[in-house]
């Protein structure tokens, strides 16, 4: 055997004199065995004790990363090659990887496995390298250094190996340790997380902001179809984001995901999109972006937000359905307007803020003309159709900052906020010009003057009994003063 190759794994431990470098060796020993429960700080005190153990002037520990091994640890000379990386077939390391057995180069000076420019950059003029056996695979190798050639030899690998074994089956307890104790708080957080978006008033958003935590996601949203089958955004977590709207016929991992009730990655794995589903059947979809490409530790994590999001699946449906529940109880069911009970609760507050703010208020009633002789003409069917379409066409001319409200049978209020009685006139005027085909309306307009809701109604009320007397079709206004 040369000082060029593999080391024959024969020589061991049980072969060695006791001498000082052993008595090193079991000092060093006892020191791993003893040091805290730290992966990192662990792998440090290796590379030290290594270093210390052979006489060598560094040391450093090497992981496998694809197609490259990278320096993850280093002390003496290999301190500042920390992050370093070289192709495996160019590394001594990489050698002792692929072949599960320490490798030697007493003089690397023609040694072809070493790469020369890593070599020379620290000063290497001779190298030892065992591998760490983590589990079942060798993807570590601890590496010595010597600025001397022919310093290190097949001893120096063998008084390293107990070293090494012993250090790697105390990483191996510490990362069974570590993954138990994050699959702890991740079941904790989980179950939090549960908690909290089955209580939330908007478990869509809860969702959102504990999954981005749970996965450290920069952004996160749920997108919910609407009335077409479009996805669009209704709750994200980064608030700065453009909000997401998907066609129905657009093609999109969050498309797919909502169709096909599994979870999507995107092309280079930096996008994930979650079905949220609720008795066997979509109600959304959960996108999360990746900081990075995702790993098999990532996976895992989505596959636990995947769960997460199933059961966010019937508070978020609970939620829609209480939302439809609230909506329906203040909408009118055969219009879609708002309903008595929004227009008391509205011209409330408007009066109150008109008070406050010295800004004037109007009020209109509006009534179909001869409604009653048109449901018995026509049926109550049309006349059903009618108030439909009067509520269209009512609501496509008032501006937003007014309320429009089915009060009962044909009769119709409109709330013209910061608005005087010739504004108001104006918009009635209109609004009885847009009434579809046939249908003719009555309206009655009176502007607030400090009364109570009552009078205010009752004005309006008796301006409408004006506006028919005097021949229908037409708009009254009732003055400030009058009763």
């Amino acid at each position: 055997m040369t000082d060029q190759e593999p080391l024959d794994p024969a020589l061991s431990w049980d072969s060695l004199p006791v001498d000082a470098d052993v008595k090193r060796l079991l000092s060093a020993i006892q020191r791993i065995g003893t040091a805290a429960a730290d992966q990192s700080a662990l792998c440090q005190l290796l590379i030290e004790m290594a270093a210390w153990v052979v006489g060598a002037d560094g040391a450093g520990i090497e992981h496998v990363d694809g197609d490259e091994l990278v320096v993850s640890h280093g002390c003496g000379v290999m301190a500042a090659s920390v992050g370093a990386r070289v192709p495996r077939e160019q590394s001594l390391a990489g050698w002792a990887v692929a072949t599960s057995r320490p490798q030697l180069s007493a003089d690397i000076s023609h040694d072809e496995r070493v790469n020369h420019l890593i070599g020379r950059a620290v000063g290497a003029r001779s190298i030892v390298v065992v591998p760490m056996r983590r589990t079942h695979d060798v993807t570590t190798a601890l590496s010595v250094i010597s600025t001397t050639r022919n310093a290190l030899s097949a001893r120096d690998a063998a008084v390293l190996q107990p070293l090494v074994t012993v250090a790697a089956a105390r990483l191996e307890d510490l990362a069974v340790f570590t993954q138990r104790v994050a699959a702890d708080k991740m079941l904790a957080q989980l179950g939090q997380a549960s908690r909290a978006i089955l209580v939330a008033d908007d478990p869509a958003a809860e969702l959102c902001r504990w999954s981005a935590r749970l996965i450290d996601s920069p952004l996160s949203r749920f997108l919910h179809p609407d009335d077409d089958g479009n996805l669009v955004t209704v709750a994200q977590h980064e608030a700065a984001s453009a909000r997401v709207e998907l066609p129905l016929d657009e093609s999109s991992i969050m498309r797919s995901a909502f169709d096909s009730g599994r979870v999507q990655l995107n092309a280079d794995y930096r996008c994930a999109a979650l079905p949220v589903t609720s008795a066997g059947h979509s109600v959304g979809v959960l996108a999360l972006a990746l900081k990075e490409r995702i790993t098999a530790a990532d996976a895992g994590l989505l596959g636990l937000v995947a769960v997460l999001a199933t059961e966010a699946g019937l508070a978020i449906e609970r939620d829609e359905l209480r939302r439809q529940l609230e909506a329906q109880a203040r909408t009118d069911d055969l219009t879609g307007v708002a309903n008595r009970r929004v227009w008391l609760e509205r011209l409330t507050l408007e009066m109150a803020r008109a008070g406050r703010n010295r800004t004037p208020l109007c009020l209109a009633i509006l009534d179909l003309d001869h409604f009653k002789d048109f449901n018995d003409q026509h049926g109550h069917l049309a006349g059903d159709e009618a108030l439909r379409r009067t509520a269209e066409a009512l609501g496509a001319h008032i501006r937003e900052t007014d309320l429009l409200a089915r009060l009962g049978g044909e009769e119709f209020a409109i709330l013209f906020p910061e608005t005087d009685s010739d504004g108001a006139q104006i918009i009635g005027q209109r609004l009885l010009a847009a009434l579809p085909g046939d249908i003719t309306a009555s309206c009655g307009l009176a502007q607030w003057d400090g009364e109570d809701a009552d009078a205010l109604y009752r004005r309006a009320d008796e301006a409408l009994y004006a506006a028919k007397a005097g021949g229908r079709n037409r708009l009254a206004i009732a003055r400030p003063g009058d009763d």
